[in-house]
């Protein structure tokens, strides 16, 4: 596909998955430290590349991230979910993303469905990583902190 390049997360969204159930869980810190791996790991990844791509000629469209919904889901929530929607060009971030199609019984395979895109800039996504605003409440680390330290003292 000529002008695009295509960053796909597949071994990671199975991952994801299952680790991040749709009700809460008694390992909920566990899995919330295996999302903010996965925004750490995989966002600076896209801006970087976003931007090496916008000085290449050939890549008009901008780069195209390809991911299950729940993967989409945590990325749009920890950028803050304000991200404006732009056309295809150069320095353009496409997140595409696709779910589990609907049970097919019989121990049948289900199919893969496209769920939908968002194209936004590299720019808008950097700014949104940066500068966060749906951080936790202020003094949250004490609370965790001493929560830890009572525990441990009984």
């Amino acid at each position: 596909m000529c002008g695009s390049t295509f960053f796909h997360l597949d071994r990671k969204c199975s991952d994801a998955k299952r680790t991040w159930p749709e009700s809460p869980s008694p390992d909920i810190a566990r899995q919330a430290r295996y999302w903010e791996n996965v925004s750490k790991r995989i966002l600076p990844q896209l801006i970087y590349k976003g931007h090496v791509l916008r000085r290449e000629r050939l890549c008009s469209k901008g780069l195209f991230f390809v991911c299950p919904k729940p993967v989409k889901d945590k990325i749009v929530q920890r950028l803050g979910g304000n991200l404006l929607d732009y056309g295809l060009q150069p320095g353009a971030l496409t997140f595409r993303w696709y779910d589990i199609g609907p049970d097919k019984g019989q121990a049948l395979p289900r199919d893969i469905v496209f769920g939908g895109q968002l194209t936004t800039t590299v720019d808008q996504v950097a700014t949104a990583f940066t500068s966060p605003t749906n951080l936790p409440e202020a003094g949250v680390y004490q609370q965790a902190i001493e929560s830890e330290l009572l525990r441990g003292a009984k």
